[in-house]
């Protein structure tokens, strides 16, 4: 195996922590980010989304697309750029939900 297998922690092209989990990561973000769309939605058509909310919405996803690329420039893998994703998604469902 070359050098850039070893560093990343990969084995033949297989993330550390398999592909089915990752699946399955990249899955569960899909459900529970349409949970934050469907608060977000919801906020919105009942005419109490703030500006601020809005705001705050936009900056996140601005934030963990930076977040992201750093994760993915130092060789970590997907699942843990799955991982932040999942961590920002759970805090809004939180707070939009203790919102609503």
């Amino acid at each position: 195996m070359g050098t850039k297998g070893a560093a990343s922690g990969c084995h033949r092209g297989i993330p550390p922590r398999g592909q089915h989990v990752i699946v399955f990561s990249f899955m569960t973000l899909l459900a529970e980010a349409s949970r934050v769309i469907d608060l977000r939605l919801r906020l919105l058509s009942e005419g109490q989304a703030s500006p601020d909310e809005m705001l705050l919405m936009v900056t996140e996803k601005i934030e963990a697309m930076q977040h992201a690329g750093w994760i993915l420039l130092r060789g970590g893998d997907a699942g843990l750029v799955i991982d932040n994703y999942r961590r920002i998604v759970a805090a809004n469902v939180k707070r939009l939900s203790i919102d609503h």
